[in-house]
């Protein structure tokens, strides 16, 4: 399976599509309990989501294969599906994840890339 749309919703969600088409939430929460997931109880750190087709990954080096993400995703209503797509969320989340990068210092700021059918992208140092 591959994972054509991952948007970081609320209260520790991801909003996923497939490239099947299948539509779904999951919720991370479960996860948050586990070493490797705690950096992202930090809401801009969750919202920095990278999708890589086959997985997910955040800076801080947590990861889940689409395989996980998607034999416990749970179906999403239309209204979540379109809440999820809106442009001011995606704005939202650009605005979020460059407020980070600069509280960082970083000098080089990541290469986003934001439309209806994108995510973020990861950025190249």
């Amino acid at each position: 399976m591959i994972l054509n749309e991952v948007i970081p919703l609320g209260d520790h969600q991801l909003f996923v599509e497939t490239q099947d088409g299948i539509e779904g939430v999951f919720d991370l929460k479960p996860y948050l309990k586990s070493e490797a997931f705690l950096p992202l109880k930090d809401e801009e750190e969750f919202s920095s989501v990278h999708n890589g087709g086959y997985f997910v990954e955040w800076p801080c080096g947590a990861d889940l294969s689409a395989d996980t993400i998607q034999a416990r995703m749970r179906s999403a209503s239309p209204a979540i599906a379109q809440q999820a797509r809106k442009p001011d969320r995606q704005l939202a989340t650009q605005a979020l994840v460059l407020s980070r990068y600069s509280q960082r210092g970083r000098d080089t700021w990541p290469s986003l890339s934001f439309s209806s059918h994108s995510v973020l992208g990861w950025p190249s140092w």
